[in-house]
């Protein structure tokens, strides 16, 4: 029988005093071994119990798989897909985890459906949590938000930025990140642009990268707007992600 349940509080306490549970000591090396097998990003219990007889029992948990790994994963296939929201997978997101089993060398991140109306694509890390932040300040609400990683090999990332620009709502695109050190911004930049081109969407874009051939990227992203009509706007990181939210948010139809 249960007698005792434990929050983060008492584990913190219990480990301050050396007396702390054996069940979860071992409770907490199986949870090691399912993380990296599983491929999971996170696992999350609550509550976790303690029996009588000393054992470590999770009553509930919730695991958060790294989509990327799918495939090494055929079995979850069986599962049904969800969005992180916990919402049905739109058919965007769908198409876009097929994508991500199409090679083993993911250099694309995550792909989230939202309810907006400007198509996002970031990359960074933190610098794309301070983007999001920034452009809700701003009062802009994102489609989707599509994550690069890296150095991105530039036909997966066109066909991932044609599944984000197929988004029914679109008004505006913001391609955004922190300073590269590795990134070759023309690349990318020419790539994602292309989509832009080939999925016919004509709102306004604006840009806001820096790093290896960003002068290159420029001047390659100025020409595709003189020739597409399409309204464009290339900062570099001399202007804040603030800066920058606020003047694609102004672009925006009244």
């Amino acid at each position: 029988s249960v007698i005792q349940s434990f929050t983060a509080q008492d584990l913190v306490e219990s480990k301050r005093s050396s007396q702390f549970p054996s069940g979860i000591i071992s409770l907490m090396q199986s949870l090691q071994r399912v993380l990296v097998a599983s491929d999971a990003l996170r696992i999350e219990i609550n509550p976790c119990v303690l029996s009588a007889a000393g054992a470590a029992i999770a009553l509930d948990a919730k695991i958060e798989l790294d989509e990327t790994a799918s495939f090494r994963h055929p079995e979850w296939n069986m599962f049904s897909p969800l969005s992180r929201f916990g919402d049905v997978t739109s058919p965007r997101e769908q198409a876009y985890m097929d994508l991500l089993t199409q090679t083993n060398r993911p250099l694309l991140g995550k792909y989230v459906e939202l309810s907006g109306t400007i198509a996002v694509i970031l990359a960074g890390g933190g610098a794309s949590l301070v983007a999001m932040d920034a452009l809700t300040r701003a009062g802009g609400k994102a489609a989707n938000y599509l994550e690069l990683s890296g150095n991105p090999d530039p036909a997966f990332l066109h066909q991932a930025a044609m599944i984000a620009f197929s988004h029914p709502h679109i008004e505006a695109i913001w391609i955004a990140g922190s300073f590269a050190n590795f990134t070759d911004i023309e690349v990318t930049v020419r790539a994602i642009l292309q989509a832009v081109e080939d999925i016919g969407i004509r709102v306004p874009v604006i840009i806001r990268r820096d790093g290896p051939n960003a002068n290159e990227a420029e001047e390659s992203a100025s020409a595709w707007a003189r020739r597409t009509g399409i309204p464009l706007v290339f900062q570099r990181g001399s202007v804040d992600l603030t800066e920058s939210a606020a003047a694609l948010v102004r672009l925006l139809p009244t």
